[in-house]
């Protein structure tokens, strides 16, 4: 398989970009599904996926940057450049994962999606 999907102009969009974008919403879509069944609030899932891509992506470019320091401590400006390469997936797994539960934490929300007011609201039904 050809690893570049398409060029237009100075813009590369690549197979695996699209397919981890495409990962990312299925798992949004899923657990917005998994908070309907569960009869859990839906409108957490967004904000929490957001943080789990910016932490996943922040976590694989930090991790990159760390295996190979010395060079980025001789091209400083060369750690935002994560366009060009250089995401490690376990860096990006840990940070999202932390980001999550933080996130759950700050918002005070299990880490199923539940906030305390849905669940008590859940379990005082007659």
């Amino acid at each position: 398989m050809h690893p570049v999907l398409i060029r237009l102009g100075p813009l590369t969009l690549h197979w695996y970009g699209v397919l981890v974008a495409l990962a990312f919403l299925a798992a949004i879509w899923w657990a917005m599904r998994e908070a309907d069944r569960r009869e859990l609030d839906r409108n957490v899932v967004p904000d929490l996926a957001f943080w789990v891509v910016v932490g996943a992506i922040g976590g694989a470019r930090l991790l990159y940057v760390l295996i190979d320091l010395p060079y980025f401590l001789k091209n400083p400006l060369q750690i935002f450049a994560f366009w060009e390469g250089g995401l490690v997936f376990s860096g990006g797994l840990a940070l999202a994962r932390c980001s999550d539960t933080g996130r759950c934490a700050a918002s005070r929300a299990s880490l199923n999606g539940a906030t305390p007011s849905r669940r008590e609201s859940r379990w005082d039904r007659p």
